[in-house]
């Protein structure tokens, strides 16, 4: 397993530059959707970055900083290999950089559908509710072919 563990989450700043250019030049656009195709370690200077590649893009993305290291491995597991295929919003954001107000790029945190997560529950009730009555289906079938005593003592 390759793990986001691996990488220093300190303070590398680098972002890519054409991504923030693109949702800064663009005024209407305030978020980019991406798809990414690959996560692959790059080295920049002297230090072990990782970088995600896109589908359909040129540019790829520098992960140095700590929060969107973070980010993706709560929202897409820590192992890095496995998050080809897996769409991330990117977002303008501003961050302090030197005690001064600088603009970086963020990586959108999904908020989990609290409908979905109740019809999930519910849906997990509902199979442990079957399981149940499965299993006593199986022990009245049992009693009626006369497989098991009909009293239990």
């Amino acid at each position: 397993m390759a793990s986001i563990d691996e990488f220093n989450k300190g303070g590398n700043q680098n972002i890519t530059a054409a991504v923030l250019e693109k949702i800064l030049v663009d005024k209407d656009l305030e978020e980019l959707e991406l798809t990414i195709d690959e996560a692959v370690v790059k080295t920049f200077e002297d230090e072990k970055v990782l970088s995600l590649v896109f589908k359909d893009s040129e540019n790829c993305f520098n992960l140095g900083t700590k929060t969107n290291l973070d980010r993706l491995g709560i929202m897409l597991g820590d192992d890095y290999e496995c998050w080809g295929g897996k769409k991330i919003t990117l977002f303008v954001d501003q961050t302090q950089y030197q005690n001064q107000p600088v603009a970086c790029v963020r990586i959108k945190m999904k908020r989990k559908n609290k409908r979905t997560a109740a019809m999930s529950k519910a849906a997990e009730g509902l199979a442990d509710q079957q399981a149940k009555l499965e299993e006593l289906q199986a022990k009245i079938n049992k009693t009626k072919s006369g497989d098991e005593d009909p009293i239990p003592f």
